[in-house]
């Protein structure tokens, strides 16, 4: 993933997300994409912390949880995952990211018609 890559110059993309949020703490996008940086990095704390950064600066939208749920996939937490998903849907019930996960969650969990419908709707929106 490009993003991950760090610049011939020695700036890692971590640090310079770092700066960016030092210069645009409010912005929805900065503090998803570090969030999403730190928890590939394996800093899940610090991942919530800018997802819930981020969900404070846009109550409306669902990417914070849907970011966060993924995090929380990454480490096999299906409980969290699907509570951040949950509360994902009840912000926007049509949003493509939450549906696609949400099937992709009740895949891994075995429940096989909960998916399709979740998939079969994430198409249709």
């Amino acid at each position: 993933m490009a993003l991950l890559k760090d610049d011939p110059t020695g700036t890692s993309a971590e640090e310079a997300l770092r700066s960016a949020y030092d210069k645009h703490p409010s912005s929805l996008e900065v503090l998803l994409y570090h969030g999403d940086v730190l928890a590939l990095r394996g800093d899940l704390q610090g991942a919530m912390t800018r997802f819930a950064q981020a969900a404070a600066v846009d109550p409306s939208c669902p990417l914070p949880y849907v970011n966060a749920a993924r995090a929380f996939l990454s480490v096999r937490d299906v409980i969290k995952a699907e509570a951040h998903l949950r509360q994902a849907q009840a912000l926007d019930p049509t949003c493509g990211a939450t549906l696609l996960d949400l099937g992709q969650l009740y895949l891994q969990k075995g429940e096989a018609a909960a998916a399709e419908k979740a998939l079969a709707r994430a198409l249709r929106e």
